[in-house]
């Protein structure tokens, strides 16, 4: 599936990806620096709280943000900065896909090898202008 969009309309293709979801536990986002894969999380975390006035806080150094209420516990990881999947065992990444909803930004250093494919949304982020971007969706 693709869906192109001007960035002020972000908050209706997070709706349209929580819609879609069906039972996956995790989105892997991938994307140039810049695409807008934050800014997306951050959007798709605030659909699933159905709390628009979350503060979610970008994971470029904390590694992990963890996001609890009532209905979904969510782990925002940006993985751009761990360079192995020996930093990822240390990180304890099987224990977060095992307890939370995850949304994994630069998932590449994990090599699939710590997912199952069937609970996964896999989207890819591509700049086509100043303020439009557009979504390949898997």
């Amino acid at each position: 599936m693709e869906i192109k969009y001007a960035l002020d309309e972000i908050n209706q293709v997070a709706r349209m990806i929580v819609s879609i979801l069906n039972g996956k536990r995790t989105i892997l986002l991938r994307g140039e620096l810049g695409a807008g894969k934050t800014h997306l999380s951050a959007e798709i975390i605030r659909c699933l709280f159905v709390k628009m006035d979350l503060v979610v806080r970008s994971p470029t150094y904390s590694i992990v943000n963890i996001y609890r209420s009532d209905g979904y516990d969510i782990a925002h990881l940006d993985l751009y900065r761990v360079k192995s999947t020996e930093e990822l065992y240390e990180l304890g990444l099987q224990e977060i896909l095992k307890n939370y909803f995850c949304l994994i930004e630069w998932p590449e250093v994990m090599k699939n090898s710590f997912i199952n494919a069937s609970e996964v949304l896999h989207i890819t982020i591509a700049v086509i202008g100043d303020d439009k971007r557009i979504l390949h969706l898997n």
